[in-house]
C-alpha cells in the first residue's frame, strides 16, 4: 500500500516519484560536477566577466547533450519533461562554478 503513495500519473504514464528524484539527484550531480570542473577551468585560465560565464554555458550545454545523448534523445521515460534535462539544477550548478571559478582564480592570480 506504500507504493501507492510513491505512484503518479503524469500525461498518462505511470511515474514512480522515488524513480523521478534518483532521476533528478543525477542530473544535479553531473550539473554540479561539470560546474565545478568548468569553474576551475576558468580561473586557472585566468578567465574574467562574460567569457567566464560563457565557459559555464558551454559546459552546462554539453553535460545536457551528454545526459540527452545517454537516455537516447527521449527522456519521456526518464523525465516528465525536457527541460529537466537541459536546465534542471542550472542555478545549484551557477553558484558551485562561481564558488571555484573565484577560488582558482584568487589561487592562481592573487596569491
Amino acid at each position: 500500500m506504500a507504493v501507492k503513495k510513491d505512484r503518479r500519473f503524469f500525461d498518462e504514464q505511470l511515474i514512480i516519484e522515488s524513480m523521478l528524484g534518483h532521476n533528478r539527484r543525477v542530473v544535479a550531480h553531473c550539473r554540479n560536477f561539470a560546474a565545478i570542473v568548468s569553474g576551475l577551468a576558468a580561473g586557472i585560465l585566468g578567465l574574467t566577466g562574460l567569457w567566464g560565464l560563457l565557459v559555464f554555458v558551454m559546459a552546462t550545454l554539453g553535460i545536457s547533450l551528454i545526459l540527452l545523448a545517454r537516455v537516447n534523445f527521449d527522456t519521456s521515460l526518464y523525465f516528465p519533461t525536457v527541460k529537466e534535462v537541459l536546465i534542471g539544477q542550472f542555478w545549484h550548478g551557477m553558484m558551485s562554478f562561481i564558488l571555484f571559478w573565484t577560488l582558482a582564480y584568487d589561487m592562481v592570480y592573487i596569491f
